[in-house]
């Protein structure tokens, strides 16, 4: 009697692992859309639960690499598309015999300067590229952030002098947090550049370092305008830029610089303030 008892429930519980097993053959041909119908509250409800969490993440990163993929083309097409132009009118010029110098040197300068557009977006897929497969390993050592910072505000002190721009920096020196040089340089660069550069002529930028027991706090601000809800919860998105912005960037300065602190074990957020765009870094320091 038991035997026999135990004979549909055997079968309902096959039928169910049959399902999920079709369910990941359809996944695994494409069918990203597909999910398992969960029933129950059992032990396979809760493997199918699971199964349907996983299918989500899988989806959306797949979808992610072809949003970026095509905003990486995007980005590339535009630049040589420049230079195809300029290479088209020299080419004109020069058989018609005009020999106009500025005019040719002109062309000349703004092919050079979408060669350095993407030299510096290939460097920055490059960055981005090795933060999401971890490539590089990491070298923990004690380090001051403020000494960083201190050495990078140098580095854009041509452009903060051009933009007359004014600099208020507190960088208290002497405490330390364990990190990878390389990589909280790399975060720290791309924040102050996004800075500099999206902060209007005779804006203002604020620098602090704050100690905690357990943390080390960076909270960089320069002037701006009120972002959007929607632009402040996709700053940290790959070539997103906000619509109010009229300064020209490849949209993946704020994507690198987290990546790179998220790698570090930290955190960093966005945020609105009175007198502009305020980016907090919180870092461990062990």
């Amino acid at each position: 009697m038991s035997t026999l008892a135990a004979i549909p429930v055997s079968r309902l519980i096959t039928r169910r692992i049959r399902q999920l097993h079709v369910s990941a053959a359809l996944i695994a041909e494409g069918d990203l859309s597909h999910r398992v119908v969960v029933r129950g509250r059992d032990e396979i409800s809760d493997l199918s639960r699971t199964f349907n969490d996983m299918a989500d993440k899988v989806e959306g990163m797949i979808k992610g690499r072809k949003e970026l993929t095509a905003n990486i083309s995007h980005e590339l097409r535009a630049p040589l598309t420049r230079i195809r132009i300029a290479e088209e009118v020299l080419h004109e010029k020069a058989t018609q015999g005009i020999t106009n110098a500025e005019d040719l040197a002109a062309h000349l300068d703004g092919i050079r300067e979408d060669i350095d557009e993407l030299d510096g977006l290939i460097g920055r897929i490059l960055d981005l590229s090795k933060l999401d497969m971890g490539q590089s390993p990491l070298r923990p050592e004690p380090l001051d952030p403020s000494d960083l910072i201190g050495e990078l505000m140098e580095r854009f002190h041509p452009v903060i002098e051009r933009k007359g721009l004014h600099v208020v920096a507190d960088l208290p020196q002497g405490g330390s947090c364990l990190a990878d040089r390389e990589t909280l340089r790399l975060a720290l660069k791309n924040v102050l550049d996004n800075a500099t550069k999206f902060c209007p002529d005779g804006g203002d930028i604020f620098v602090r370092v704050a100690w905690e027991p357990d943390a080390a706090g960076i909270r960089i601000m320069n002037t701006s305008e009120e972002l959007s809800l929607e632009d402040l919860s996709r700053i940290f998105d790959p070539f997103y830029r906000p619509q109010r912005s009229a300064a020209s960037g490849s949209g993946l300065g704020l994507t690198i610089a987290g990546k790179a602190i998220e790698r570090l074990g930290g955190t960093i957020e966005a945020a609105n303030r009175e007198m502009g765009l305020e980016i907090t870094i919180t870092l461990p320091r062990r």
